[in-house]
């Protein structure tokens, strides 16, 4: 069953960086938010983007704060274990 009040957060968190979406703290919250969402870190290289783009498009330190969140999803993929072939 989902956790609707997380749903909820994660929206509003979402709601605030489009009314902004070159503010690097609204960016943040949300990606910080996904990295713990339910328990989980459901980040991808899409929510990256879908964080990040306006503000790296818009200043340097925008730029600087996609790649850092690229860097975060490498390392944790180098964490986790791999998927071993069936």
């Amino acid at each position: 069953m989902p956790d609707f009040p997380l749903q909820r957060n994660l929206a509003e968190l979402k709601k605030i960086l489009d009314s902004d979406p070159t503010s690097i703290e609204a960016a943040n919250r949300y990606w910080s938010a996904l990295a713990s969402f339910g328990g989980n870190d459901v980040r991808s290289g899409g929510y990256a983007i879908e964080a990040f783009r306006a503000s790296a498009l818009a200043s340097e330190e925008g730029t600087v704060a996609l790649a850092r969140a690229y860097q975060e999803l490498f390392a944790a993929l180098v964490r986790s274990p791999r998927r071993q072939a069936a």
